[in-house]
């Protein structure tokens, strides 16, 4: 196979990932130092593909206060832009993630695979606490925080709000949008075009080196 025909290949295996994979985005910050427990959560940052559901959630931390120790992870997140309030498919939730890190980091992640998120669409707003739009159907409250372990419940930092003793008083809402291509793929892609142009372009060089045709 020729570099012309591997740049085609390429670019028409990314374009059937690309409809296969439609990845979705949203964010969350928190403010610095408004911590209770040992963690100081900065954002969350959330990805998703709207056609298998899987996902992944970063967490930020401060430098001064990253995760170290013994902690739990507890994300919940509601949608009612999917136009229901009944918690499938409106309601999000990854609970009792319990980490132990020895060495300290500003990043940590989480993932999993949720059918709820294959109604989760662009423009949709997610609210991070019952704040903002209430409660789904038979959920009284909810919130997404860093927990110390061992820990009573307000060692922690509730994500969206300086409140870190009741939960769900986050109000904060984020809008889900396109994920952008990263750098090396739309790199791939001005090659790959590139490569399946020069043919064409070296045909005009040489016709015009030439010039035209003797009659």
């Amino acid at each position: 196979m020729n570099l012309r025909s591997t740049a085609l290949a390429c670019l028409l295996a990314f374009g059937i990932s690309s409809a296969q994979a439609a990845l979705l985005h949203f964010s969350f910050s928190d403010p610095v130092g408004d911590h209770a427990g040992t963690v100081d959560v900065t954002g969350l940052d959330f990805t998703f593909d709207s056609v298998t559901g899987a996902y992944t959630i970063d967490l930020h931390a401060s430098p001064a206060h990253p995760f170290v120790g013994s902690f739990r992870i507890n994300v919940n997140l509601f949608n009612p832009d999917t136009g229901t309030l009944n918690p499938v498919p409106s309601f999000f939730s990854d609970t009792g993630n319990d980490i132990t890190l020895i060495a300290p980091t500003t990043v940590q992640t989480i993932s999993g695979v949720n059918a709820n998120l294959l109604s989760w669409d662009i423009g949709d707003q997610v609210a991070i606490g019952s704040a903002a739009f209430g409660n789904p159907d038979g959920i009284s409250a909810f919130g997404s925080e860093v927990r110390d372990l061992p820990g009573g419940p307000f060692i922690r930092d509730m994500i969206g709000t300086t409140d870190n003793i009741n939960n769900g008083a986050a109000n904060v809402v984020a809008v889900i949008t396109p994920l952008l291509p990263e750098p090396p793929t739309a790199l791939l892609l001005s090659f790959g075009a590139l490569l399946l142009a020069r043919p064409r372009l070296r045909t005009r060089l040489h016709r015009a080196s030439i010039g035209p045709s003797a009659g």
